[in-house]
């Protein structure tokens, strides 16, 4: 029997993190309804340029696994987010991580 390599627990280390390390939203796909799955949100500020200012807003960033979310989160797909509660984003610059085993987006906001 051959040996086991890393590739081979891809998806058992990525479900165990996602257990244990990531939050639960509230993530709707195109044309269905809410429903709790895990992701991981990470939370930046980044700086945003005026005319003759800038600010400071909050960037969000969110991976979900594509074994938890096999179609490509598209525009009118919506989710929120525990720590934000009240608000709901719709999810965009959506990609795949470099494994390709993840759904990778920045959010905006849509309400709240």
């Amino acid at each position: 029997m051959a040996t086991p390599n890393l590739d081979d627990w891809t998806g058992r280390l990525d479900a165990a993190c996602r257990d244990f390390l990531y939050e639960t939203i509230q993530y709707q796909p195109a044309g269905g309804s809410y429903g709790a799955v895990k992701a991981r949100v990470e939370y930046q500020d980044a700086t945003r340029s005026f005319e003759v200012s800038q600010a400071i807003v909050q960037a969000i960033r969110v991976s979900l696994l594509k074994s938890d979310v096999p179609a490509k989160p598209g525009g009118t797909c919506r989710l929120m987010l525990a720590k934000m509660p009240g608000k709901t984003f719709r999810p965009v610059n959506v990609g795949q991580d470099e494994a390709g085993t993840h759904w990778e987006f920045d959010v905006e906001t849509m309400s709240g």
